[in-house]
């Protein structure tokens, strides 16, 4: 089965996380060790809010995705790593698990309300979920 461990050892992936370590001038790196850093806090929310196992794989896979279209254009990166999320998990995915996996990736960062609390977090997910 299809996981985050596959895109983190997927040399064209890590390739691109190089890329966008080395191009941005953010303080804190939005390449490689931002992701690996994200999918860790994502493995803690994703227990500490009770995700179901399937749940977990996809927030997991996201994680490891949400930030690939830094690669294409920084300011507008969220709609970038949508795109270049369905393109890479096509086939590697269902239909459905692909539309959960790239609206969590377009709609990540900005809007901390939504994950102020965790039940928020889990009821958004619920509700993303919902939407396909």
């Amino acid at each position: 089965m299809f996981s985050y461990t596959d895109i983190l050892n997927d040399e064209q992936v890590l390739n691109i996380y190089k890329a966008v370590d080395i191009e941005t001038n953010y303080v804190v790196s939005h390449g490689l060790t931002h992701v690996l850093h994200v999918v860790e806090s994502t493995k803690l929310i994703s227990k500490a809010v009770g995700l179901t196992e399937a749940e977990t794989r996809l927030a997991l896979i996201a994680a490891a995705l949400h930030d690939i279209g830094r690669s294409v254009n920084n300011d507008n990166h969220q709609e970038e790593s949508f795109k270049l999320t369905k393109k890479y998990l096509k086939g590697k995915l269902t239909a459905t698990e692909i539309k959960v996996v790239a609206n969590a990736v377009l709609n990540h960062g900005g809007d901390y309300d939504k994950v102020k609390n965790f039940d928020k977090f889990r009821l958004w997910l619920e509700w993303l979920i919902k939407l396909i």
